[in-house]
């Protein structure tokens, strides 16, 4: 599988995922203008007419701001839950309804909702399953906290797209207002460093080969807090792996193989 984080943070968050195949390729949220789209696939190396179809994890406006007028020019179906369907106000128009009960499969992969606690309508994270190598990646951002139940549904990952969006200590001290800290900070909000670092602690594994943290928060952390808190958290572990940090305005991407098998991060494209 190839995956290529086209951008993720209060800006804008998409995610192409390839299981190169040739079943073509899945996008997951799509919150940038299809101008911006483009230009970041096309580093990339994706053709926005190989996208099968757009899964969403909720309704803000970071996730879905370029979405209607990217149906419109490429004629993607979209998949998303009920609630991210009312609560979206229009701008999201489903072929598909997904559900935590029944898997959706797309593009070659087996895809599998799972709720995250957000301040959002119904808000979910997903497990992706690669059908003929049994590759297995998460993505679960914008989420207050973790579960129990959430760590144990993220066992066994060969690759982990999670949160990490704030240093807490930045947020405590820095410019946004109280009422904006406590939203951030609240069970319902956005996972900071610390957390992010401690659930990649709990799943990690001799197989899990990459960890990339997303959606960080240009004002309230910094890449070398994030990277900080995540290589302490995970000294002395199983994690033997690469750990990225997704961007804002340029695209990342990395591969997944087997388990065993190594494993490719590139930086910048």
């Amino acid at each position: 599988m190839k995956v290529d984080v086209l951008g993720s943070g209060s800006r804008g968050n998409a995610i192409v995922v390839d299981g190169q195949d040739g079943q073509g390729c899945l996008l997951v949220d799509c919150g940038f203008a299809p101008r911006v789209l483009a230009s970041r696939m096309k580093l990339a190396g994706v053709v926005p007419e190989e996208v099968c179809g757009v899964i969403l994890t909720h309704e803000h406006h970071d996730h879905i701001s370029g979405l209607e007028r990217a149906c419109r020019r490429w004629h993607w179906p979209v998949a998303a839950t009920s609630g991210t369907v009312v609560e979206s106000g229009g701008a999201v128009h489903a072929s598909h309804r997904l559900t935590r009960a029944k898997p959706l499969h797309l593009a070659g992969l087996t895809i599998e909702a799972m709720r995250t606690p957000h301040d959002a309508a119904e808000s979910v994270g997903f497990i992706l399953t690669h059908d003929r190598s049994g590759c297995r990646l998460a993505i679960v951002y914008d989420l207050g906290h973790w579960t129990a139940n959430m760590a144990c549904r993220l066992q066994g990952l060969d690759a982990i797209v999670v949160e990490s969006n704030h240093d807490e200590e930045m947020l405590r001290f820095g410019p946004y207002p109280e009422f904006l800290k406590a939203r951030v900070a609240g069970p319902k909000g956005h996972l900071s460093n610390a957390d992010a670092s401690e659930l990649a602690r709990t799943i990690s594994h001799r197989g899990l080969r990459t960890i990339v943290l997303a959606h960080l928060s240009e004002t309230n952390n910094t890449p070398g807090l994030v990277l900080g808190a995540m290589r302490r958290a995970l000294r002395g572990s199983a994690f033997k792996g690469q750990i990225g940090v997704a961007r804002q305005d340029s695209p990342i991407q990395f591969t997944i193989g087997p388990s065993g098998r190594a494993h490719q991060l590139a930086l910048g494209l």
